[in-house]
């Protein structure tokens, strides 16, 4: 794992674009990256994740294992339901607090991005007086969980499902990203 945080911390320097392209929308979204936190010194498999901004919205990015070093690929690992069972009620329970309003929940689905099979499901829900449309993304990358939580601005001028898939297509771009190169330490 160690070596892993020393990739991830050389993955691209702070506030620089992860990247600006939705082709569809014929605009461009600058990611820039964020906070940065380690879960694995104090909460063994609990990983790390790192952030990302723009004027449209955010990202997070998890990767951890779990405490299990023989997650299967994909969506292939049974355990792998009860982990995103787990994200979506922590998305309700944040509804419960008040903290989420008139939250709403897409059924789970399936997508193929990059090659890699995805869990994912939608939200929408009011924070702060904003609406706020939201996706989690979940899968196995090389024996490495993978949950993406990518939350835009309400009705936003181009395609949410492209923007998700043209970010995560491009963190685990070989060139950008650890993701695709992920080893259990």
């Amino acid at each position: 794992m160690r070596l892993f945080l020393m990739i991830l911390c050389l993955w691209l320097p702070v506030n620089q674009p992860v990247y600006a392209d939705i082709a569809s929308a014929a605009r461009s979204i600058e990611w820039v990256k964020g906070e940065f936190k380690d879960y694995e010194k104090d909460y063994p498999g609990f990983g790390y994740s790192q952030g990302y901004k723009s004027s449209e919205g955010w990202i997070t990015v998890y990767s951890y294992t779990g405490g299990f070093n023989d997650w299967k690929e994909g969506l292939q690992d049974a355990r792998l339901r009860q982990v995103l069972d787990a994200a979506i009620d922590e998305v309700k329970s944040q509804s419960d607090k008040g903290e989420y309003k008139d939250l709403a929940t897409s059924p789970i689905k399936e997508r193929n991005i990059a090659g890699t099979a995805y869990y994912q499901v939608d939200f929408r829900y009011n924070y702060g007086g904003e609406a706020i449309d939201s996706s989690l993304y979940l899968t196995v990358k090389n024996g490495i969980l993978l949950k993406y939580r990518i939350s835009f601005y309400s009705e936003p001028s181009f395609s949410m499902n492209e923007a998700a898939s043209s970010f995560i297509m491009r963190s685990q771009d070989e060139s950008l990203s650890p993701a695709s190169k992920l080893q259990k330490i």
